[in-house]
């Protein structure tokens, strides 16, 4: 059987909505029941890479990856080792499930490097064309990055086969870390009775976080719902968390204790995660965990990075500054986060809990949309 590289880099999130094309490899490469990972990093020390994500869904048989960063000897030493490894394992083609908006200088560049590797059959490897990358203004699926990395490959088949592989459950973690957060939850639980319900409001940018007025508000009203809310976060939030559990009196604080696989089991055992756009949001996608999900407008094209899955709710604000690509706002008021309610985001909750809608409607300048629409096949 012969063996592919999957060219993959970037962070949770980012490795996430490749996954349906991770798998469709399988029917795209039949005779190729192995891969090697290719990635690039950062820093010599990152949390979470690619590997772990792909580990859940289908296990590289090894990752090879270089550095970026940093002097001009490590980059160099990194590549070179990269490429000796990939020449020494002969893989027949590469694979590109990187960003749809990679330029056409980066391509040619991922190109020179694989076929400086050995390797003369490359898939993906190009932009997207104009018609790929149109939208009539209106959220499809077909603006999303995991669908157009997927098209890439399948082309004018894509509309045919995408939703047999974007289905959820798209990852599955394993037995050992479902295990762990069982037993986690029995010793933290102060109301095992009531439903669990996962929010996740700090991202790696502080221009998409929830604000802490906004998390307060909405831990306080869904325990008064009876429900119980488990933060989730990295390390960096687990302070912030706790301050704000303390001061609203309610919730259980799991920010930096779990791995992936961890977070994972823990949002399975959720009835609904209420995120920003981050990586917790795509990996409660994947896994089919309905979503309520608050949207920055920071990317000009805000439905890229729309969840995977179904039965989301989106709720974003519809501001002057769309599409300034801020870290850090810094427009007075913080207008397309503060303007979205607490209250619209509760109600959201409850629908897709009880079925109920509790007034949930446009206002105050917050749209909502429920997501994602039907994919129907385009006209010839």
């Amino acid at each position: 059987m012969a063996l592919a590289v999957v060219f993959q880099i970037g962070s949770l999130g980012d490795t996430i909505v490749s996954i349906p094309a991770l798998l469709s490899l399988r029917e795209l490469l039949p005779d190729c029941s192995e891969y090697l990972l290719v990635s690039s990093r950062a820093e010599a020390q990152v949390k979470v890479t690619s590997a772990h994500v792909f580990d859940m869904v289908w296990k590289p048989r090894l990752e090879i990856t270089y550095y970026w960063h940093g002097a001009a000897w490590r980059k160099a030493f990194s590549t070179a080792s990269a490429l000796a490894r990939l020449r020494y394992y002969r893989p027949r083609c590469a694979v590109s499930l990187m960003p749809v908006n990679r330029s056409q200088r980066q391509i040619e560049r991922d190109k020179l490097f694989f076929h400086a590797a050995g390797i003369r059959e490359l898939i993906g490897f190009r932009t997207c064309t104009n018609d790929e990358l149109s939208s009539s203004g209106e959220a499809k699926i077909r603006d999303t990055q995991a669908y157009l990395r997927f098209r890439r490959l399948w082309n004018e088949e894509a509309d045919g086969k995408y939703q047999a592989y974007a289905t959820p459950p798209l990852l599955k973690p394993n037995d050992r870390a479902i295990a762990a957060v069982d037993q986690w939850l029995l010793h933290h639980r102060v109301f095992p009775e009531r439903n669990l319900v996962a929010l996740c409001p700090f991202s790696n940018h502080p221009s998409r976080d929830l604000p802490d007025t906004t998390i307060l508000e909405i831990l306080t009203r869904l325990d008064r719902e009876h429900l119980e809310v488990v933060l989730m976060g990295g390390h960096k939030d687990r302070q912030r968390a706790q301050e704000l559990l303390t001061r609203a009196g309610a919730g259980l604080n799991a920010c930096g204790d779990m791995s992936l696989e961890e977070s994972a089991a823990l949002l399975k055992r959720c009835g609904v995660a209420i995120c920003t756009e981050s990586g917790p949001m795509h990996l409660a996608g994947a896994l089919g965990v309905p979503c309520v999900s608050t949207f920055s407008q920071v990317n000009e094209r805000m439905s890229r990075w729309f969840p995977l899955g179904n039965d989301h709710t989106i709720l974003y604000q519809d501001v002057s500054c769309a599409g300034c690509r801020l870290v850090a706002c810094k427009v007075e008021g913080h207008p397309c986060m503060n303007g979205i309610r607490a209250d619209q985001i509760v109600a959201a909750v409850d629908r897709k809990l009880n079925g109920r809608s509790m007034g949930l409607e446009m206002a105050n300048g917050t749209c909502i949309l429920e997501w994602p629409p039907v994919l129907k096949p385009q006209p010839c």
